[in-house]
């Protein structure tokens, strides 16, 4: 048992969420990370549309662009996410 009594955990090397110990830059970061999380699935979604509506490209080239669209689109609407939190 540790000498705080918590079993090993160490109370003094916990770090506080940004939220309460600094509230404008954790509004600034969660604004941003807003922007970038619609920015990113908006513009994957405009390639999707683009890439499937587009018959020039041959079509190697056309799933090697919906593939990369829709696994960026994965990391910026799910994963994101869960880092402002």
């Amino acid at each position: 048992m540790a000498s705080n009594g918590t079993c090993g955990v160490h109370v003094e090397n916990y770090q506080f969420p940004l939220i309460k110990t600094k509230y404008w830059l954790a509004v600034v970061y969660i604004a941003l990370m807003a922007l970038a999380i619609f920015l990113g699935t908006f513009g994957n979604i405009i390639i999707l549309v683009v890439s499937i509506g587009a018959k020039t490209t041959n079509r190697v080239g056309r799933s090697f662009i919906i593939n990369l669209a829709v696994a960026d689109m994965s990391i910026s609407a799910i994963v994101d996410p869960m880092c402002i939190f």
